[in-house]
């Protein structure tokens, strides 16, 4: 058989390579591009919701949040009688003023809010993966952006999401995570960090007491580091 007749022979399986998924193809930029468009896909249509079940007594009808001058009852023992709250969780009722001051009564504004938080919480995620699988999975660093993604949309589009994405005063779960994970992407940033930074985990932690401040449940964040550290 001639050498040209078996080099052109090979031509199709070469022409058919381009389009196989490449794990490198696929850029940080490029993932947050896809998280944020799938998330306004499946959660954007909760933007037209109302005031629903606890928003019409947490968010609503709050007299609270409709001025910043009553900020300093966050700080005060008052903050129960000014609340239906039954938790200390001054920090999403801190965000709760700003929603006044931008949307005053239109409820859009305040589900268009949890739903740039759940997208945030999106992109985090994708970026403590792709450190966890440099640092603990040597063999994978070219797939670390492709693995990343996919676990960051499974966390996008789970349905366990879609309480607290449409309920607005649910917001608690949303930036909770939102602190605990930005406060693990930065411990595990100055675990991994080829020079020493000590000053990144006082911030850590201090965004660690944000996300109690958000949702007392962020107090398994120190035992995960443990079992993170073992």
């Amino acid at each position: 058989m001639p050498d040209e007749y078996k080099k052109s022979s090979t031509s199709p399986d070469v022409a058919r390579a381009p389009f196989r998924l490449s794990s490198s193809a696929v850029s940080p930029l490029w993932a947050i591009v896809i998280i944020v468009l799938l998330g306004l896909l499946a959660f954007g249509n909760t933007t037209l919701n109302g005031f629903v079940y606890d928003d019409c007594e947490v968010v609503e009808n709050s007299q609270l949040i409709t001025t910043f001058r009553n900020i300093p009852i966050l700080f005060s023992r008052s903050y129960f009688r000014y609340t239906p709250e039954l938790s200390y969780r001054p920090v999403v009722t801190f965000t709760y003023f700003f929603d006044y001051a931008l949307f005053d009564g239109i409820p859009e504004g305040y589900h268009l809010v949890n739903v740039l938080i759940h997208l945030i919480n999106a992109v985090l995620v994708f970026y403590v993966l792709r450190i966890l699988i440099q640092f603990f999975c040597p063999p994978l660093p070219q797939r670390k952006n492709i693995i990343s993604l996919f676990g960051a949309l499974f966390f996008l589009l789970h349905p366990v999401v879609t309480e607290p994405v449409n309920l607005i005063s649910y917001r608690e779960d949303l930036l909770s995570t939102c602190f605990v994970l930005l406060s693990l992407m930065l411990y595990l940033s100055a675990l991994t960090a080829t020079t020493k930074k000590p000053f990144i985990y006082p911030i850590s932690w201090i965004i660690f007491l944000l996300a109690l401040l958000s949702k007392e449940s962020a107090i398994t964040f120190p035992f995960m580091l443990l079992l993170l550290e073992h």
